[in-house]
């Protein structure tokens, strides 16, 4: 009978150490899951801020881009005014030539 109480006491003693053991294990998954889940929201975070850095910086060259190209066509509408202005006759001739040019194009179609 002592034999028996004794091993009892001893197979409770191992159920108290694996239960202890099994409470562990959950509150060291419990503060995985945590960690896991911030450095996800931190990890979104730099990238979303990443995201709209590029985004501003794209936004910046693409109106820069724009600001030229909307230049360089003045530039150019105003050289052609200028040309209009300084040769008449040349760009009346020009644009007559151009015009018989399309029409024997258009013609053969």
């Amino acid at each position: 009978m002592e034999v028996r109480l004794m091993a009892e006491r001893d197979l409770q003693k191992d159920l108290d150490a694996v239960k202890d053991d099994l409470a562990k294990l959950r509150s060291d998954i419990a503060d995985l899951t945590q960690k896991l889940i911030d450095t996800g929201k931190n990890e979104v975070s730099s990238a979303r801020n990443r995201v709209r850095t590029e985004a501003r910086n794209l936004g910046r060259e693409l109106r820069a881009t724009l600001n030229e190209t909307g230049e360089q066509g003045l530039k150019t509408v105003e050289s052609v005014e200028q040309l209009l202005t300084d040769r008449p006759l040349v760009s009346l001739l020009a644009a007559f030539g151009l015009g018989l040019l399309v029409g024997k194009f258009l013609q053969r179609r």
